[in-house]
């Protein structure tokens, strides 16, 4: 049998990871690991962010709206306007 014929039906055999080879997985887990955590972090500060920016226009809204309700009765919708100078 030749060398071709006997490699045909067997496995290729994996060679052991080198020194430091196995040295960069390891600094490549940690640093996927420190990565991770990152960035829960900075998606926890960036929601947070989100919520602090829209909280002032919610607020204003209500506001609107609840001066703004008061002001809306049948009359606001079959009344015609008043002149400009008229109270």
């Amino acid at each position: 049998m030749s060398s071709a014929q006997q490699t045909q039906g067997a496995a290729p055999q994996r060679q052991r990871p080198s020194v430091s080879q196995r040295a960069y997985t390891e600094r490549t887990v940690r640093t996927i690991r420190r990565r991770k955590v990152a960035n829960g972090i900075m998606v926890g500060l960036t929601c947070l962010a989100a919520v602090i920016a829209t909280l002032p226009l919610v607020f204003i809204l209500f506001y609107l709206l609840r001066k703004g309700a008061a002001m809306i009765t049948p009359e606001f919708f079959t009344a015609m306007p008043r002149p400009i100078g008229e109270a």
